[in-house]
């Protein structure tokens, strides 16, 4: 399961700037901007509410390019100490 998500992440990183980028099909940062406006709260816990995202903690409109390269590098990270775990629980032992 850990290698199917580590492939997944990886996917992300090289698609992510294309799809969620500054100019990708659909940016994230007008996204969230407009979810902000819509919403009318400066609290980030009520817009966490509504869009449950990472990027609300961040300067978006700035660095999304960025950031969304931070979160596929670290899930994907995440998932390689998985499988290495995984085949650490089922190597053989010594008795």
């Amino acid at each position: 399961m850990g290698f199917i998500y580590f492939v997944a992440f990886l996917v992300s990183l090289n698609q992510n700037k294309q799809l969620l980028g500054k100019r990708g099909l659909l940016p994230a940062d007008v996204y969230l901007s407009k979810l902000t406006e819509h919403i009318g709260a400066n609290n980030k816990w009520s817009l966490l509410s509504a869009a449950p995202t990472v990027f609300w903690f961040v300067k978006y409109d700035r660095d999304l390019d960025f950031w969304l390269d931070v979160v596929a590098w670290v899930r994907k990270r995440r998932c390689c100490a998985f499988v290495l775990f995984a085949l650490h629980m089922l190597s053989p032992k010594p008795y």
